[in-house]
C-alpha cells in the first residue's frame, strides 16, 4: 500500500509482500513460506522501483527492528 503523506512523504507498507528489511536487500532474500519465487522477486522489484521514484520510506510488515526506530502512537505520527 502507498501512501502520500503532505508533511511525511510518500510510505510504502509492504505488509507481507516483504516481511523484513533483510528480505528486502539488496539482494532479495525470500522467506521459506515463497512459493512462487519468480512472482516474488517481480513483486519485490515493483516495490524498489516504486520506492525509488517516488523517494518513498519502505515499511516492512513484520520487522521488529524498523518498527522500534519508528515514531508509533500514543506519542508520534506521520502527518
Amino acid at each position: 500500500m502507498r501512501v502520500d503523506l503532505p508533511e511525511t512523504g510518500t510510505m510504502i507498507f509492504t505488509s507481507d509482500a516483504v516481511y523484513m528489511g533483510d528480505s528486502y536487500g539488496p539482494p532479495a532474500v525470500p522467506a521459506a513460506i515463497v512459493n512462487d519465487l519468480s512472482a516474488w522477486y517481480a513483486s519485490v522489484e515493483k516495490i524498489r522501483s516504486i520506492a525509488e521514484q517516488s523517494n518513498a520510506m519502505v515499511v516492512f510488515g513484520h520487522d521488529a527492528e524498523q518498527l522500534r526506530s519508528m515514531r508509533t502512537a500514543p506519542h508520534g505520527y506521520y502527518s
